[in-house]
C-alpha cells in the first residue's frame, strides 16, 4: 500500500443482509444508481453491517487512536455518467471518540456522528471472544444493539468462497455524499479505499435496527458467511485512505 495519511486496522463484524430498494433510494442521488451485485433478487439490494473496533494512525506512525464504529454499508453503486465504475457508500457512521469525528467532517466530509458504544466484553482481539454484545446510542436514543458469536475456525478470507464472492463488493472506491442543508446534495467526494482482509471467522450474528436516521426498524438472523453469502463475518483487516477528490458528474 502507498502513503497516505490516514491508515489502520480493524477487528469488526460484518454482516450483508438483503433490504429493499425502496428503502435505501433516499441514499441514492439522481446521479446514482445500483450496480448489479448477483447476490439479491432485482428489488432488493446488500447491505453490510459493520461493527469496527479500529486502531488509526494520523498522519505519523506515533499518533495512534483507538475507538469503535458502526457503519451501515451500501456497497456496488454507480454513477450514471459512468455506470462501470463502482462505489461503496455509507449514509451515516457511528463513533465513540469525537475527535475523529471532527476530523471526518473537515477532512473528509464524512457523516460521523459522535455516539456511545456499551460492549462487552471490551476487547480488541475479536477472535479470542466467542460471543460479543454491542449496544449504540446517539444521544440518549438506542440506535441499533448487535449480538454475534463464532461459529467456525479463524481461516484466510480465500478459504471462504462467500467472502470471495463478497470482496469485491468491498474493495471498490469510497464515494462521499457531501449535504450543505435539506436533503439536496451539495458534493460528491471519492476516494481510492484501500483494504485488506487477512483473517476470517464465520459468526451468526443478530442487528436490531431500532433507530438509525433513514432506515426502517428492522431484525435480522444473520448466518455464518460460510453457509451464505449474505452472511456474518468476524474479520480482521489493514486499510488507508487517501484525502478525497471533488467529483462532478456530466
Amino acid at each position: 500500500m502507498s502513503y497516505t495519511p490516514l491508515w489502520g486496522s480493524s477487528h469488526s463484524i460484518f454482516a450483508a443482509v438483503p433490504m429493499k430498494k425502496n428503502n435505501l433510494n433516499q441514499f441514492l442521488t439522481p446521479d446514482l444508481d445500483y450496480s448489479e451485485t448477483g447476490i439479491t433478487p432485482p428489488d432488493e439490494h446488500p447491505v453490510i453491517y459493520m461493527l469496527n473496533m479500529q486502531k488509526i494512525r494520523i498522519l505519523l506512525p506515533c499518533f495512534i487512536m483507538n475507538y469503535y464504529e458502526m457503519i451501515p454499508l451500501i456497497p456496488y453503486i454507480h454513477f450514471k455518467d459512468n455506470p462501470t465504475k463502482n462505489y461503496q457508500t455509507s449514509p451515516i457512521l457511528y463513533v465513540s471518540s469525537l475527535m475523529i469525528v471532527i476530523g471526518a467532517r473537515i477532512m473528509w466530509h464524512l457523516n460521523k456522528v459522535w455516539a456511545k458504544f456499551k460492549v462487552e466484553p471490551q476487547v480488541q482481539n475479536l477472535p479470542k471472544v466467542k460471543h460479543l454484545s454491542a449496544q449504540v446510542f446517539r444521544s440518549t436514543i438506542n440506535a441499533i444493539n448487535i449480538e454475534s458469536k463464532i461459529d467456525g475456525e479463524t481461516r484466510k478470507p480465500h478459504d471462504f468462497q462467500n467472502v470471495n464472492t463478497l470482496i469485491p463488493l468491498l474493495s471498490t472506491d469510497a464515494l462521499i455524499v457531501s449535504y450543505a442543508s435539506g436533503t439536496s446534495p451539495n458534493k460528491y467526494w471519492t476516494t481510492a479505499y484501500q483494504f485488506t482482509m487477512e483473517e476470517v471467522q464465520p459468526c451468526i450474528t443478530e442487528i436490531d435496527v431500532i433507530a438509525i436516521d433513514g432506515l426502517p426498524v428492522q431484525k435480522f438472523n444473520v448466518p455464518g458467511i460460510q453457509t451464505s453469502v449474505l452472511g456474518s463475518f468476524r474479520v480482521y483487516f489493514k486499510w488507508k485512505l487517501p484525502m478525497p477528490r471533488r467529483y462532478n458528474p456530466k
